[in-house]
């Protein structure tokens, strides 16, 4: 069974989840540093309030900070520190693998790639990359089974973005993971090559 984001503490809910997980960030580091409102969100954000990976971020936000004498954390910082933490991070790297497929983790990258895209990311605009990609389909019905499967490990889900719903990483932290760690091109040959064995 696929290692997934929640653990035992439970952090969804109705309101009560923002001032749970905000606490999450600030409470451990309290009167040692303190968290801007918009370096709290932004480490929030990046990890989608998972506990295990706000627990990560901030302990590298922490170690930044003794590093660097600062005890005020700015949007920058947690910045800084999320790119350190995703370097070769072996909990995206088993994530990566567990997507089960090559085609599966190029529809992860082109979540990442194309999210700064003026379309939606929807099923249409992934089948017609894939295409451009020559990672052909023979029934649109694997690529709605690729999407399910990436939804049940957590590694996608359709998010609300300026241009409505649309398919995107769970966890924006994860492309930041990506960017550094996976070829673009090698993963769009590596699915090629899956797609003509099959």
């Amino acid at each position: 069974m696929p290692c997934r984001f929640q653990n035992a503490l439970d952090l969804s809910g109705p309101p009560t989840k923002k001032s749970r997980t905000q606490r999450l960030v600030t409470d451990p580091v309290a009167g040692r540093l303190e968290y801007l409102p918009r370096a709290r969100d932004r480490v929030l954000e990046l990890t989608s309030r998972h506990p295990f990976l706000v627990q990560s971020l901030c302990n590298q936000v922490f170690e930044r900070a003794a590093v660097t004498g600062r005890r005020r954390v700015t949007p920058d910082i947690v910045e800084e520190a999320a790119a350190e933490l995703v370097q070769d991070n072996e909990h995206f790297r088993t994530l990566w693998d567990y997507a089960g497929g090559e085609r599966r983790r190029l529809l992860l990258a082109l979540c990442d790639q194309l999210a700064q895209e003026p379309d939606a990311v929807d099923i249409d605009l992934l089948q017609r990359k894939l295409d451009e990609l020559g990672v052909p389909l023979r029934r649109r019905r694997e690529l709605l089974d690729d999407i399910a499967e990436l939804r049940d490990l957590e590694l996608m889900d359709l998010i609300d973005s300026p241009r409505g719903r649309a398919y995107g990483l769970s966890v924006p932290l994860m492309g930041k993971w990506l960017q550094q760690n996976v070829d673009f091109q090698d993963i769009v040959h590596r699915a090629r090559q899956e797609a003509m064995e099959a």
